[in-house]
């Protein structure tokens, strides 16, 4: 049951995740996305216009450049963008149905613009035009400010492209029209034949005297210079018509929202007037297509008063959000099925390991070390279940040493309590006499074995529990091992053994009691385990900065197997029990817990002689 509930919490929390963002997807497509893509749109064009003012400021009237950048800003933003004076008469980036044009830096760093109109399907020509190419062009330039070049012959990579010579008149150098109606329209050159063509037709010449009133020269309107020839290099090359029918009659529309706005809407003058800014949305009427027009005023270098305009057809984003909202209820059919299956699949996947884990764990609880856990997921849950592993082992391990413990502690106990019981019971039967004071020497002697034994078992339980006051101090640790010596000067009288001192006056840091005791320890455990007349030397000496004491007692010796086992609680070499020869067989477990207390070295080792027990504290120097 426990199983069920966390896959179950894994999978709703995993599916109300992805829930909460298919919402908030859901919510903000379906009710925000238009509006942010017309922001969007709105900041977009508003930085073409900001573009556009920067270029018409510093441009100082040099028209190339602004429509340059104009043109610029139009492909960029897939817009029709146009500059009008106070008047509403265009000013800028009125006129573009001449899609064929390249503009050409000369010599002398003149800028020309060379009209291309008649050679829009010499396409091996146009497919030459490539900026940086170099380029012959002889043709008639106007007198205007633009520069603008209508080319009767144009050289380039080594091959001459023309028109038809007829078209121009070789000996005053001129285009001649007819009426002046057509005139003005001949700055469109593809009219430029057909305007020729029905002057040759009526024979007239538009420079002679008496001209008829219908007749007009193009000097008088529009005077092209005699041929000439200009030699430069390819900056700009606009040979793409795509525009087409799309661009014109979105220019109309730009040129009709103009005429709207300087006639008729007021609102949207006096806000230009105020903010200098104003952007509406439109609908085209003909198309049913909104449109986004924008309207910037701003001042040239002259201080002439000038407003950008700006068209644009927001029909793809109206499309696109009417597809999305058709469909996005399907779409969001499919994420919830695949949301569910990701859910399912994932908790599945994440929980699997977590329910082994709670698995092994349940069965540490009833004691059970025999299932270790199987986690291979190279992360922090397979760094967890290596940890449980560990755990294991040490609780497996630190269990059979408790037992253990416990066993020998009773066996330490019931001993001597067997043997006063015997005593008693045999005093009590008539076995003993009651009398002898050696009953009751012995009695008292098991008493103060018992004693010394439960002494020793609540120090080690104070030491491992960590309530004792460890206090260090700085002492002498010859005045120590001489405290002890005298002591144990009866037990090593009474085996006939003799002992060797040689001490040196080092200071040490520690304990000073428990020192004494792991001393005393030591001691004890020499003269118990040494042949009657056998030697202990016990010695003092310096290495590295620390007071090694050691004490070697010959002759003896202590099998491989026993020596890894001496510091275990109630571990004996003599292993019958025998409290006489080995004690209680807490004394070099005492040893090992006081000096890891003090983190400090300590061992035991057979040597040539017999067997060498060691520990090592710390010198310090006393300042006098």
């Amino acid at each position: 049951m426990g199983q069920n509930k966390l896959f179950k919490k894994m999978f709703f929390m995993t599916l109300g995740l992805a829930f909460t963002i298919l919402l908030v997807q859901f919510v903000f497509q379906y009710f925000w996305l238009d509006d942010f893509y017309r922001y969007s749109k709105t900041q977009q064009i508003s930085r073409q216009l900001d573009a556009v003012e920067q270029v018409v400021i510093d441009a100082d009237n040099d028209h190339q450049r602004v429509e340059s950048s104009i043109r610029k800003e139009m492909r960029a933003g897939d817009a029709v963008i146009s500059v009008f004076n106070r008047f509403g008469d265009p000013y800028y980036g009125g006129f573009y149905n001449d899609s064929y044009y390249l503009t050409m830096l000369s010599e002398d760093k003149t800028v020309y613009q060379v009209n291309l109109s008649a050679y829009d399907t010499t396409e091996e020509l146009l497919q030459k035009l490539s900026v940086g190419k170099e380029i012959r062009v002889k043709g008639y330039a106007t007198l205007d400010f633009n520069s603008e070049i209508f080319p009767e012959w144009i050289t380039i990579d080594g091959k001459d492209y023309g028109v038809p010579v007829d078209l121009v008149d070789l000996e005053t150098g001129m285009y001649e029209i007819k009426e002046a109606e057509i005139l003005a329209e001949a700055l469109d050159a593809d009219l430029l034949p057909e305007i020729i063509s029905t002057y040759k037709e009526d024979g007239t010449d538009s420079d002679q005297e008496g001209a008829g009133d219908g007749q007009v020269g193009m000097s008088d309107i529009y005077l092209l210079d005699s041929p000439e020839v200009y030699l430069g290099t390819i900056s700009y090359a606009n040979i793409d018509s795509t525009a087409g029918e799309g661009f014109d009659y979105k220019q109309g529309k730009l040129f009709d929202e103009q005429f709207r706005v300087f006639s008729e809407d007021k609102a949207a003058i006096k806000t230009l007037n105020e903010k200098g800014y104003v952007s509406y949305e439109t609908m085209d009427t003909y198309t049913g297509i909104n449109n986004l027009v924008a309207i910037k005023k701003t001042t040239d270098l002259y201080g002439e008063t000038l407003y950008i305009f700006s068209i644009m057809s927001l029909e793809s984003v109206d499309e696109t959000i009417d597809i999305m909202q058709s469909y996005y209820f399907i779409t969001v059919i499919g994420a919830i099925v695949l949301a569910i299956l990701f859910s399912y699949a994932y908790s599945r996947k994440l929980a699997k390991p977590l329910l082994h884990l709670n698995e092994v764990t349940a069965k540490l609880a009833d004691i059970d070390f025999s299932t270790k856990c199987d986690v291979h997921t190279n992360d922090e849950i397979e760094d967890l279940a290596n940890n449980i592993n560990v755990m294991s082992a040490q609780l497996e391990k630190t269990l059979h040493q408790l037992k253990q413990f416990l066993a020998d502690a009773s066996h330490e106990l019931k001993t001597p309590l067997t043997v006063m019981k015997g005593i008693v019971e045999g005093m009590m039967d008539g076995v003993y006499d009651v009398n002898d004071p050696g009953h009751y020497q012995r009695i008292q002697s098991e008493i103060n074995d018992m004693s010394q034994l439960v002494y020793d078992l609540l120090e080690l339980s104070k030491l491992e529990s960590g309530e004792v006051n460890f206090k260090e101090e700085i002492f002498q640790l010859s005045d120590s091992v001489l405290k002890c010596h005298g002591k144990f000067a009866p037990l090593v009288k009474e085996k006939e053994l003799r002992v060797l001192l040689s001490m040196e006056d080092y200071f040490v840091r520690g304990n000073e009691a428990y020192i004494e005791t792991v001393v005393r320890n030591l001691y004890a455990n020499a003269i118990q385990y040494t042949q009657v007349g056998g030697l202990i030397d016990i010695r003092m000496s310096e290495k590295d900065g620390y007071c090694v004491l050691t004490l070697e007692n010959t002759p003896s010796h202590i099998s491989e197997e026993a020596l890894e086992k001496l510091w275990q609680p109630f571990f004996r070499v003599e292993q019958s029990r025998n409290r006489a020869l080995g004690g209680t067989g807490l004394g070099l477990y005492m040893v090992k817990e006081i000096m890891e207390k003090h983190g400090q070295g300590y061992g035991i080792a057979n040597t040539e002689k017999g067997v060498c027990t060691y520990v090592e504290l710390a010198i310090e120097t006393l300042e006098i």
